[in-house]
């Protein structure tokens, strides 16, 4: 076991192979042409006529159009729900559409259609309503909208508990009976391939909305294989030179945009308005309104304090090493950010967690698991319990009655602790191979970010290198972060958050290969994911 508690994972181990070579080997990559096509894809985007119920919505709303009815759209509060919205609406006024937006208020709303919003889309005198992000779950609401005489087309990529609701039109890649290649994709992905068939033609606007969409896709943590990496590595081609005023002003200080960037940077600022306030701020900045930035670095700002606050609370209200699953609630912890500090949980602790807030005699709850571990196989068990919830292996949301909350409790870690067996709650590591400190070069970094965006599914590549002797070792911001070099050779190595642990004079290390420039000068650092103590 690692230093960090990790077990390592060696992929490829033929010896008859360069390191490239094996890297691509480990990306189903096996021919020049295979490479050649992964680097510069031809085959992408699919044939947006593949998704379920397509030609009937491009009908409905261009009879919406024609005839001058009012149409709403629906989205959600999250990054995706916003860059979903902001293409559905960006589209639909481009083609003289009376068109308008809501997106609902995480506390006071919840997620998804509601009654409120229906009852206002009659009273607003509405007549076509089109989810983006969500509606596949919301049946009775539908029902409630034809009966005013309001057609409902839902475009979403949740996943199906049950019925489907009986929309007009229902666009979900996850129908069995779609026949759109990729189904493990988002909102963002789906509202786009509406508006591609509804504006072709107008290669501007789409391709303005490729950056939007790349946006949705990374900050949704959607695989990034197929027509998903197609579409964000083409947009963060044109997010160099966006010409979104918001997005311009958030990135006018970015020297380098990656799956990094929209993941830790774009991704937080948009999403934080929607956690603890209203997700309209984030919205109005993807629709030309810089001027929301500062407010939405406030709100990220403030959000970081009270996740951190929270997480320094709630991990005093367990002991880690008693069930295989963590559960913790609150009343103090705002319901926008539990989702937060249970994946902040379980990054740390390397378990599923369930977070919790307590409203009036309701608990909120949200969950994250790890590799190997179905949440929802838990849920599933025990919802008879719930009031609501939904979500997928690794994420999932709940609400449930005060007096359910002790019982659903010890079922849950019931189950975890016979269910759970110790070795899947040790982390493993994949590496690509081993290789030694004299394979590393410029010729292998640049052929290493040709296969980029990296992110999941296309993870990048990391490497091992036994017995390495290191030199000129120091702390940096303060004993955060650790640097230091391979004796007798000029590669550096730098280790983020790590500055307190402890390097013998000779490791194993494991570790990304990067480019670092500082100073006009450019050098191949290693950036360190683990290591051995020799």
């Amino acid at each position: 076991m690692s230093e960090l508690g990790r077990n390592w994972n060696i992929i490829n181990t033929d010896k008859n192979t360069t390191p490239f070579e094996k890297v691509c080997k480990n990306k189903g990559i096996n021919t020049q042409e295979e490479l050649n096509n992964f680097i510069n894809p031809s085959n992408f985007p699919h044939n947006p006529y593949l998704l379920k119920d397509i030609r009937k919505a491009i009908k409905r709303i261009k009879e919406s159009i024609k005839n001058k009815e009012k149409i709403m759209i629906f989205g959600d509060y999250d990054v995706d729900g916003i860059t979903s919205t902001a293409i559905m609406f960006s589209g639909l006024k481009s083609l003289g559409a009376i068109v308008s937006y809501r997106l609902p208020h995480r506390e006071k709303d919840g997620y998804g259609l509601n009654k409120n919003f229906i009852d206002e889309c009659k009273e607003l005198g509405v007549k076509l309503i089109i989810t983006v992000d969500c509606g596949i779950a919301n049946t009775k609401e539908v029902k409630l909208a034809k009966t005013y005489d309001i057609d409902v087309i839902i475009t979403d990529h949740h996943n199906i508990q049950k019925d489907i609701p009986d929309a007009l039109a229902v666009i979900n890649p996850k129908q069995t009976d779609c026949k759109h290649p990729l189904s493990e994709t988002c909102g963002a992905v789906v509202a786009y391939k509406l508006i591609s068939v509804l504006c072709e033609g107008n290669t501007v606007l789409l391709e303005s909305l490729i950056e939007i969409m790349a946006i949705g896709i990374v900050a949704d943590c959607c695989p990034l294989i197929d027509e998903n990496r197609y579409y964000v590595k083409k947009g963060i081609d044109l997010l160099y030179n966006t010409k979104h005023k918001g997005l311009k002003k958030m990135l006018q200080n970015i020297d380098l945009i990656d799956t990094y960037t929209i993941g830790f940077f774009i991704g937080p600022r948009l999403n934080a308005a929607g956690r603890i306030a209203s997700p309209y701020p984030s919205l109005d900045l993807l629709l030309g309104k810089p001027e929301k930035l500062e407010l939405l670095e406030k709100f990220n700002k403030y959000r970081q304090e009270i996740v951190l606050k929270a997480l320094d609370e709630c991990l005093s209200q367990f002991d880690n090493n008693k069930n295989n699953i963590i559960i913790t609630h609150s009343e103090n912890w705002h319901i926008g950010i539990i989702g937060l500090i249970a994946g902040k949980i379980t990054e740390k602790y390397y378990k599923p967690s369930i977070v919790m807030q307590k409203k009036g005699d309701i608990y909120v709850g949200s969950a994250r698991s790890i590799k190997d571990i179905d949440i929802m196989s838990f849920f599933n068990k025990t919802k008879d319990m719930f009031i609501h919830f939904g979500g997928h292996k690794l994420a999932a949301g709940f609400s449930i009655q005060e007096k359910n909350l002790k019982k659903f409790k010890n079922r849950i870690e019931s189950f975890a602790n016979s269910e759970i067996s110790k070795d899947l709650l040790i982390p493993v590591i994949n590496i690509d191979c081993e290789i030694s400190y004299k394979d590393i070069n410029f010729a292998l970094l640049d052929n290493i970010n040709k296969l980029s965006p990296f992110g999941i599914k296309n993870e990048r590549p990391r490497f091992l290198i036994r017995d390495i002797s290191i030199a000129n070792k120091k702390l940096l911001s303060n004993g955060k972060h650790i640097k230091f070099n391979i004796k007798d050779s000029d590669i550096d190595i730098i280790g983020f958050h790590i500055g307190t642990k402890t390097f013998s004079e000779n490791i194993d290390l494991v570790f990304e290969l990067n480019k670092n420039t500082w100073n006009g000068t450019t050098c191949i650092q290693l950036r360190i994911i683990d290591w051995k103590n020799n």
